[in-house]
């Protein structure tokens, strides 16, 4: 390979190690449904932990109920494209060009798992703890969404405020 070959490999190879990079660090706390097959009612944080292989995104305390904790995920439901270009720069006066490129990036939402005394009682999406046939686990719904957007804004006020 001469060197005009060469300052076309390395951006792109610059590129890919990057998107794979990022992709590896945003996937640590990701969960799809299949996961979810081996999780059972009364299983401990620490079962389901192994059972998973996955970090919460958050950890939540809800303050009114002693011994009651909530592990938040990003559960994928669902996929989109996103279209972009890499611009190389031309050498010895010679054109730039652009590639085009494209990857695919999950969707997710948030999904609670709800512990009572080291416990997984209740698993699902927010509107599902509303919907949940069981009255304990309804009344959960509005103190973990309050505990979800606490810590949510606390997290935003932190990036707001910087370390610096």
């Amino acid at each position: 390979m001469g060197k005009n070959h060469d300052h076309k490999i390395i951006p792109f190879v610059f590129a890919l190690m990057s998107f794979l990079l990022l992709t590896a660090c945003a996937s640590k706390s990701k969960l799809n449904m299949n996961s979810l097959a081996s999780v059972s009612r009364g299983l401990s944080r620490e079962e389901v932990a192994q059972r998973l292989a996955k970090k919460p995104s958050m950890n939540l305390t809800i303050e009114a109920l002693t011994g009651t904790r909530v592990e938040v995920f990003d559960m994928v439901t669902g996929t989109e494209t996103v279209y972009g270009s890499t611009y190389i720069a031309g050498v010895n006066g010679a054109p730039g060009y652009s590639i085009p490129t494209s990857h695919e990036v999950d969707i997710t939402e948030p999904y609670f798992l709800l512990y009572h005394d080291d416990s997984l009682e209740f698993w699902g999406f927010l509107d599902e703890f509303g919907r949940s046939e069981d009255p304990e686990i309804r009344k959960y719904r509005p103190m973990i969404s309050s505990a979800f957007e606490a810590e949510k804004e606390r997290r935003n006020s932190q990036e707001e405020g910087g370390l610096y």
